[in-house]
């Protein structure tokens, strides 16, 4: 065996010995660095806040992403009467949820597609929906639009968007509401009540006006239009309202047609079914429309 002296043998004795100390030094470094990383994605996440829609607070909110991210998408249709929930992307409706009653077999519908699981049977015939959670990744710019309406009665039927930049208060007591810097809120509720309207009523749609009557979706409500009082206030589930002046006469505006029906086939006010008759404005094809009086 050929021994090693010298000062050449001392440094390579020097290097085995020093190696060890400093490799796991580096190790440490990378293993740190991995622990702030996913210490930016939990910051991330913690800056969360929701915006939420529910059966006392319907209506439209709208959010704008600040940064490409990943959004959760939360709602459950519990409901009386005919109640609806949709949720649009840059305009393109994405999520959808129309139910007529607390027993409806309708499910929750994702880009086209049925959630099995969103609505389930318990007796025959009697169906309950279940709470749920569906995430989209969505770029910035992108703007997410969120509508609730409906007769939920005791129900409590609700839509919510948990997504960065919202404020934490956005829906803190005595905020619900509130808009902030990225989003807006048109809601329904709130404005009907301002204006000293009290009650409200829900109705589905009967059809489709032809093209030329601008092509929205038409009502044919049981009641005649009276019955809601002297004036009242239209709301469709897209957002877009109206104010009837006189609930006994013919009313339009922007091709939303209203007739409060009547027995003289030869008045304005007429209709086949003898009951309010509405046409939403041009190119509205809301599924449900609510009747604040």
């Amino acid at each position: 065996m050929k021994i090693i002296n010298g000062a050449w043998g001392f440094g390579v004795l020097l290097c085995l010995l020093v190696s060890p100390i400093y490799m796991p030094e580096a190790l440490c470094q990378d293993v740190a660095g991995a622990k702030n990383m996913l210490a930016t994605v939990e910051d991330v996440l913690a800056d969360a806040g929701e915006l939420k829609l529910t059966a006392t607070s319907q209506g439209t909110k709208t959010y704008t992403a600040n940064s490409d991210c990943e959004v959760t998408i939360k709602s459950c249709l519990y409901t009386q009467g005919a109640s609806e929930l949709n949720v649009q992307l840059n305009g393109e409706e994405i999520i959808s949820w129309n139910r007529q009653s607390h027993s409806d077999s309708a499910k929750l519908i994702v880009k086209g597609e049925e959630v099995a699981e969103s609505n389930i049977e318990g007796n025959p015939g009697d169906f309950t929906p279940q709470p749920q959670e569906t995430k989209i990744s969505i770029k910035k710019g992108d703007k997410l639009t969120l509508s609730l309406s409906g007769s939920f009665g005791k129900y409590e039927g609700y839509l919510s968007l948990v997504a960065p930049g919202i404020p934490k208060s956005e829906n803190g007591a005595g905020q619900a509401n509130k808009p902030s810097a990225n989003t807006g809120d048109t809601s329904a509720q709130d404005t009907a009540s301002s204006e000293g309207f009290s009650r409200k009523e829900t109705f589905s749609s009967t059809g489709v006006a032809q093209a030329h009557r601008g092509g929205g979706t038409t009502f044919r409500v049981k009641k005649k239009g009276q019955a809601f009082g002297k004036t009242f206030k239209v709301v469709f589930s897209n957002g877009w309202s109206v104010i009837v002046p006189d609930s006994s006469k013919r009313f339009t505006k922007d091709k939303f047609i209203y007739r409060p029906g009547g027995s003289n086939k030869n008045g304005d006010t007429w209709t086949s079914h003898g009951g309010a008759f509405i046409c939403a404005n041009a190119g509205n094809t809301s599924k449900s429309l609510t009747i604040f009086y």
